[in-house]
């Protein structure tokens, strides 16, 4: 009996470490994923610093909601910044928040 309650507490545990894994390797993969997003910026082509600002800061908006699956108060919160500011921020570079909302009412 003793036995028995040893190895379900055995299984218990390697199913909350193999768990884990699972959320640290997805967590390891959208971290590639961005880094592959990021392409170097040929500045002998004529590009502006408005530009890439601009292009950069679309990108980690696009990010922060990915992470938070649409959550626009928790992206802004991930960002450091101001509710307010983040989704006026989000209208004017329409960005479609609405995708990362319409797979969470999927998921339901």
């Amino acid at each position: 009996m003793q036995n028995q309650t040893l190895a379900m507490q055995n299984r218990q545990q390697l199913t909350k470490k193999i768990d884990y894994l699972q959320k640290v390797t997805v967590a390891l993969l959208d971290e590639v994923k961005s880094l592959n997003s990021l392409k170097t910026v040929e500045v002998e082509k004529g590009i502006t610093l408005e530009e890439v600002v601009l292009n950069f800061e679309i990108k980690l908006i696009k990010r922060a909601l990915e992470q938070t699956k649409g959550n626009k108060k928790r992206a802004a919160r991930l960002l450091n910044v101001k509710y307010s500011t983040f989704c006026a921020k989000v209208k004017r570079y329409n960005i479609q928040s609405e995708r990362w909302e319409n797979t969470l009412s999927l998921q339901k």
